[in-house]
């Protein structure tokens, strides 16, 4: 999947690890994936996962989230948060609703979810 990701746009880092300070502590945090659209000042957290989950969500928003906030401003970006999956069941529930994205980083969404499926050749 990330050799997926990083074919659709070369402003995809995978597997950045974070090191962030909290009241406990140094600690490292390690999202799946960013995007970086300098263009539109949008920070997209990715999270790869084999099906669709709720610990996905909590994960980009409780945790990756509030170290990159540090990082990249509220003023100057905007956070989205992505979920690519091999399988996808709408009864999952989320705490936020979620839309289903074609293209992971040229669509507009706050949360999304690509599915991809990669093709028999490969």
């Amino acid at each position: 999947m990330q050799t997926h990701l990083r074919t659709q746009s070369p402003c995809y880092l995978d597997s950045p690890w974070l090191r962030f300070l909290d009241e406990t502590g140094w600690h490292w945090c390690q999202p799946d994936g960013m995007h970086l659209d300098f263009a539109t000042g949008v920070l997209t957290i990715v999270e790869v996962k084999y099906q669709h989950t709720p610990q996905a969500w909590e994960q980009m928003e409780d945790l990756y989230s509030p170290v990159l906030r540090y990082l990249f401003p509220a003023a100057l970006w905007q956070i989205r948060y992505l979920e690519v999956v091999k399988w996808y069941d709408p009864a999952v529930v989320c705490r936020d609703a979620v839309r289903l994205v074609a293209a992971p980083f040229l669509q507009h969404y706050l949360r999304g979810v690509h599915i991809w499926k990669p093709s028999p050749r490969g």
